[in-house]
């Protein structure tokens, strides 16, 4: 039952309503569908390393062509570094040792001792989109800080 105000009348009346389905409800269900592949302590190692490389794919495909495409050599804001396939095959070597020595444990241990459970229900838009932009926002913010304290403290950025 759902209780709701009826101003005209001054009193409030109680009305048999189903509950409104949220309109994520069917992507959610999608989602609670797949729930013990998204729980694995894999998943966010596997979902963190693809979401990486493929935003690096564009800037690799920049890189290659910039050095047979003169229009777009102009906009290189380092045109004296072309970085080789032998130095991109070693940024992603350190990607995949900092994916399984930090992302990995972290995940496993959070898979241990706090365990996802999805509720029924998907949440509201508002509270979705509120959610995403607060992770993203606290997400830039610590990006920013490490950043910052790589510039401040020699011995982080020397290594």
């Amino acid at each position: 039952t759902l209780v709701r105000m009826n101003c005209s009348v001054g009193v409030s009346a109680v009305h048999s309503a189903p509950l409104e389905t949220p309109l994520l409800q069917p992507l959610w269900e999608l989602v609670r569908s797949r729930q013990d592949c998204l729980r694995s302590p894999f998943f966010p190692v596997i979902f963190s390393l693809g979401v990486y490389l493929s935003f690096c794919l564009p800037y690799i495909a920049l890189d290659l062509l910039a050095a047979r495409l003169a229009f777009l050599r102009r906009y290189k804001i380092q045109d004296q570094n072309h970085p080789s396939l032998g130095m991109m095959a070693c940024c992603v070597g350190r990607t995949l040792f900092n994916h399984l020595v930090y992302i990995f444990p972290l995940s496993v241990a959070h898979w241990y001792w706090r365990p996802v459970l999805l509720p029924d229900s998907a949440p509201g838009l508002g509270r979705a989109l509120l959610d995403i932009t607060a992770c993203l926002l606290l997400f830039d913010f610590q990006y920013f800080v490490w950043h910052l304290l790589h510039h401040k403290v020699p011995w982080l950025y020397r290594t």
